[in-house]
């Protein structure tokens, strides 16, 4: 069964970014001749491309039930005290608290 889902994730993947950097590559390109307004949306499109590709690859990982992501914070009332700021020009200070990651496969 791991064999399988491996095999299927991998084909995912591939194929998902055989098609993103096909349409990518095609963007970059018109990018040398395009201006102004053009340019912008042309930008815009490369973005959608990129954020589709992530979207298909969590797809896959979710579909085979493939990652198991737990984060837990440590000292999570001081980091998360109602103060968030929006486009703060000093971020918090977050070194001093401890961020666990708990990734397993499944």
């Amino acid at each position: 069964m791991h064999f399988l889902k491996a095999t299927l994730a991998f084909i995912a993947i591939v194929i998902a970014t055989a098609c993103m950097c096909t349409a990518l590559t095609w963007w970059a390109t018109k990018l040398l001749w395009l201006k102004g307004s053009a340019r912008s949306q042309n930008l815009q499109k490369m973005d959608k491309v990129i954020i589709g590709w992530t979207k298909a690859n969590r797809w896959t990982f979710k579909k085979l039930n493939l990652v198991n992501v737990n984060i837990t914070w440590h000292d999570q009332e001081q980091v998360f005290s109602g103060k968030l700021v929006l486009g703060s020009l000093q971020p918090p200070n977050l070194d001093r608290h401890l961020v666990t990651p708990n990734l397993s496969l499944r």
